[in-house]
């Protein structure tokens, strides 16, 4: 018979709970892959997973978005990834380790929350809402959107939603609505526009933490480690470890060259070659994109030996 984890092998100190949803689900779980983090489950609808290769955790538990920071804020596990518009929404008392800037369709963005409303629809600046004695917002964002609409002296009711803010308003359900957006794509193709107004808020996907969980030093250890692993995964995306021999008279000229190219961390590391006193070994981090025209120029200026790394984290 199969075993199922009970209520006593359950540890909130060595668990993390992580999003199911499609987007940020998967971008999460590719993350931890990279992390060389393993997450493994007996089947993709399985809610518990264990995890090896993630010092201080042994189990990750699926929830939706929403659930995430409440179950950290809770107590119920340690920590949890989540995007920060869960966490002002559901207003919930975690800590915030770090920022992780991946999101749907791009690396090193910000989300937008924004109003939007049908391309027909000529009020569409804050004036124009203004204008209307009451009007209607639909959102999964219900608290944060009517503190906005109060600081702009705008009379509406929200309508709270779990999804699909922008079939509602195109169905005519509500005047407008209020949804998180990366691309403004989906808004677009439903024959919709973004209203002329400041955003609601801006979001990021973070990793939180328990407050009392993470005052414990063990805890806070493993948790801020994992928050440096993982943001050393998306540190090093997009990036390169060039590794190159070059002669030793050379190795100044190379090194400012590379930093010159965008080197990063400490800058270019200099390293004597045993039994060849005129060789030097230099590493850098650089840009993949542009690691053929790097590669010509040391060519240029004596460089042998090119071997371009690929790292799996930046810590």
């Amino acid at each position: 018979m199969e075993e199922t984890m009970t209520k006593r092998e359950f540890d909130p100190r060595r668990t993390i709970v992580l999003s199911d949803g499609k987007s940020l689900g998967e971008n999460t779980l590719r993350m931890f892959a990279q992390a060389s983090i393993d997450v493994s489950r007996t089947h993709l609808r399985d809610d518990v997973a264990a995890l090896r290769g993630c010092p201080g955790f042994s189990m990750a538990v699926f929830g939706r978005a929403d659930q995430v920071a409440w179950l950290v804020a809770q107590g119920y596990m340690a920590a949890g990834i989540t995007g920060h518009d869960q966490v002002i929404e559901g207003c919930a008392d975690v800590h915030t380790v770090v920022a992780l800037p991946f999101n749907r369709a791009t690396t090193g963005s910000e989300l937008s929350c924004v109003i939007f409303t049908r391309e027909d629809n000529k009020m569409a600046t804050l004036r124009g809402m203004r204008m209307f004695k009451r009007t209607s917002v639909v959102t999964e964002y219900p608290r944060e959107v009517a503190a906005y609409l109060q600081q702009h002296d705008i009379w509406a009711d929200v309508i709270p939603c779990t999804g699909k803010a922008e079939m509602l308003v195109r169905i005519g359900i509500a005047e407008y609505g209020a949804t998180i957006t990366e691309t403004g794509t989906s808004i677009r193709v439903n024959g919709l526009k973004i209203v002329r107004t400041p955003e609601v808020f801006r979001s990021t996907t973070l990793l939180v933490a328990n407050k009392e969980m993470y005052a414990e030093p063990e805890v806070r250890e493993y948790i801020d480690f994992l928050g440096r692993l993982l943001k050393g995964v998306l540190e090093a995306r997009g990036k390169l470890l060039l590794a190159v021999n070059a002669p030793r008279d050379r190795a100044d000229a190379i090194s400012q060259y590379l930093v010159m190219r965008g080197a990063t961390l400490s800058g270019p590391g200099i390293k004597d070659i045993h039994g060849r006193p005129e060789l030097c070994a230099i590493d850098s981090v650089v840009p993949i994109d542009d690691l053929n025209e790097i590669q010509i120029e040391l060519t240029r200026l004596g460089a042998t030996g090119f071997i371009p790394l690929v790292p799996k984290t930046i810590i």
